[in-house]
């Protein structure tokens, strides 16, 4: 049973560099941020015609970079760092160091620019990274010390920054022991407690979160931040009443405070009190229809509450308002596409521009241009793409979209050739396999299929499509049934009210003989999903069954349907002796 994909975009290389020097937009993820021919001018980078050897490095790290040379361009452009006098050159050594992550050029390039410009926060940002990275806490919490003197953010803005930092850097215990190092330096300090909290809450340690919260609270009884916090934490501990309670006194005490009564709205939201979240975000909207970043907040709020009509309607706002307009369309391309409105969810898909979002859109393009008809022209578009996105962080989405435009434009061999070619280079990508297991099972490869399946099942041993396939095509073929039933069975626990999986449930007790329990999976599948492959399995049983006017009935809304349908017609002709019926 093929299944249909729903591919994210696949996240690029995470800056360290959190302020000034950002890295490429997408479009070459394999070579180092671009930097115009007049580099050196526009970044003030003062070269006498004596300093040749500079010159050379600066020159040999742009072009090594444009070649897709990482290590030669981050190590010529630390030598013109060490070499140059101008904090410009560190900064632009430290930039391609971090792209290509270089931990040693990394720690190099930051002490030269804190060396040619001490006052500068940026390098000292880095260097906290570098310090977690290694496991260093103190060195790491003297840094933070520094970057907290320097920086000329607001207070919030600052911790803020930091509390992102952390979350990249990926070492729980070192940044909690770091926070907890500010904390005691300076007790007094609520926003530090508030870090900390925040901070807990991120890595899931909730008596933490709740002690440091308690403390914030004891210092500033009227935070509303870390009121929000509190109602967060115990919501996090299904203490869902304690959480109601805590922001509806706190609104009582300030009725028109918004992070309040977005925090309730969010509340409701989480515990699927959908009307009364919808009702919350119109009230929101109401007096704030001009506040673009809430009305944004508010549009993916209506998503989650499934009132599409709504979400539509704010996003529309933001994008008037110019506000996070790349983001809107995105989520616009969303409900478009959910709504089979593929003309409108490509037109939202174009305007699409954030990093973290335009390789989604485009890959989603060309999915809805080869469903609308035109496979050429979308594995066209799919070509472009590959010349613009090279790096492996995007090869395994582009291919299995390529895959399933050559499956369903009858050309199975070709896309299990490029699945297997796709796993040459990634090997441990268990979408890729999962899929050419599908795809070698549509060619009647059932060697590569089994062997395929039991490896993303022993990677991924709950992964409830795989073990709906495999226990589907044990039960197909009529054999292992005991095991068919207790794959399907496993993967409905993990996936309850999925249509294929109610479709494959049924079809294994109907192999077993269990024809009473088949017909009611296959009948709340068929009701879920009317879609062909289940009304051939639904009129099958019915059929055995001696309900054979039933089974008609449905055979013949199927057909109407999909009058092509292979698999109807071979039920159809395999019991009735009939073409069609």
């Amino acid at each position: 049973m093929m299944m249909k994909y729903r591919f994210n975009c696949a996240a690029l290389v995470a800056s360290l560099f959190l302020a000034g020097c950002a890295l490429s937009d997408g479009v070459q993820p394999n070579a180092v941020p671009e930097v115009s021919n007049k580099l050196i001018a526009r970044q003030s980078i003062t070269i006498n015609d004596t300093d040749q050897s500079l010159m050379y490095y600066v020159l040999l790290g742009e072009l090594a970079g444009q070649r897709g040379d990482v290590e030669v361009s981050t190590n010529s452009y630390l030598q013109a760092a060490m070499k140059s006098q101008s904090p410009k050159v560190a900064e632009r050594a430290l930039q391609v160091a971090l792209y290509s992550q270089n931990w040693a050029v990394i720690q190099s390039a930051a002490k030269r620019w804190v060396a040619l410009d001490e006052t500068n926060v940026t390098p000292h940002r880095v260097l906290v990274s570098l310090h977690i990275h290694n496991g260093d806490v103190d060195l790491a919490y003297a840094e933070v010390e520094r970057v907290l003197v320097l920086s000329h953010l607001s207070e919030e803005a600052d911790f803020n920054r930091l509390l992102k930092l952390f979350e990249q850097a990926k070492k729980p215990t070192i940044t909690t022991t770091v926070i907890e190092k500010l904390v005691q330096a300076k007790p007094a300090h609520t926003e530090r407690h508030f870090l900390q909290a925040r901070h807990a809450v991120q890595n899931g340690n909730l008596p933490l979160a709740q002690s440091a919260v308690k403390n914030v609270l004891k210092q500033d009884p009227g935070h509303i931040s870390a009121i929000i916090l509190k109602a967060e934490i115990l919501a996090r501990q299904n203490k869902v009443d304690d959480a109601f309670e805590v922001l509806e006194k706190a609104l009582s005490n300030h009725p028109e405070n918004l992070p309040l009564q977005v925090a309730r709205t969010k509340l409701l939201v989480s515990v699927q009190q959908h009307e009364k979240a919808s009702q919350a975000i119109k009230e929101i909207y109401k007096d704030n229809s001009d506040n673009g970043k809430l009305v944004f907040g508010l549009g993916l709020l209506a998503i989650e509450t499934r009132h599409l009509d709504e979400a539509k309607k704010y996003l529309n706002q933001a994008v008037q308002l110019k506000v996070q307009v790349s983001e809107s369309h995105l989520y616009l391309g969303r409900i478009a596409d959910k709504q089979h409105d593929l003309d409108q969810a490509i037109y939202h898909y174009t305007q699409v521009k954030h990093q973290g979002g335009q390789f989604e859109a485009r890959l989603r393009i060309v999915e809805l241009i080869a469903a609308q008809g035109y496979p050429e022209q979308a594995l066209s578009q799919l070509s472009f793409l590959r010349s613009r996105y090279l790096s492996l962080n995007y090869k395994a989405d582009i291919d299995l979209v390529e895959a399933e435009i050559l499956r369903s434009s009858n050309r199975g061999a070709e896309a299990l050739e490029l699945l297997t070619d796709s796993l040459q280079v990634l090997p441990d990508n268990t979408r890729l396999r999962y899929m050419r297991a599908l795809q070698a099972d549509a060619q009647n490869d059932s060697q590569t299929f089994e062997a395929d399946m039991a490896i993303v099942l022993q990677k991924e041993p709950d992964n409830a499509h795989a073990l709906n396939a495999m226990g589907y095509y044990l039960a197909d073929k009529g054999i292992r049934l005991k095991e068919a039933d207790k794959m399907i069975a496993r993967a409905n626990e993990l996936l309850p009210n999925d249509p294929a999986i109610l479709d494959s449930v049924g079809w294994v007790k109907y192999r077993q003989g269990i024809y009473k329990e088949a017909l009611e999976y296959l009948r709340k599948a068929y009701q879920l999903m009317s879609e062909s492959e289940i009304a051939a399995h639904l009129g099958e049983v019915l059929w055995v069954s001696g309900e054979k006017e039933e089974a008609k009935k449905t055979w013949n809304e199927a057909l109407k349907r999909s009058p092509n349908d292979k698999i109807l017609q071979e039920v159809i002709k395999r019991l009735t002796g009939k073409p069609t019926i």
